[in-house]
């Protein structure tokens, strides 16, 4: 419907999207400072290296880009000294 009110879809960057099987996800942390796994679904890509998301995220997180191999949830970021 034209007159329907519109949202902004969250971007990310394409480095940040993971697939274990066939499901797209990216890692957030969450309140915690704990990793999170998020399963989206990817929109349009952009010519930056971003990709929209249509689902599965609000626009609010903090999202890990690059996440390193064998990430899981739980995972803690190390603190710098």
């Amino acid at each position: 419907d034209i007159n329907s009110p519109t949202r902004a879809l969250p971007v990310v960057p394409k480095s940040a999207i993971i697939k274990r099987g066939s499901l797209p996800s990216v890692f957030i942390l969450n309140s915690d400072g704990a990793a999170e796994r998020r399963i989206v679904r990817t929109g349009t890509r952009t010519d930056k290296g971003m990709v929209v998301i249509s689902s599965g995220l609000s626009g609010k997180e903090r999202i890990i880009d690059n996440p390193p191999p064998g990430i899981v949830s739980g995972w803690r970021p190390k603190k710098s000294k």
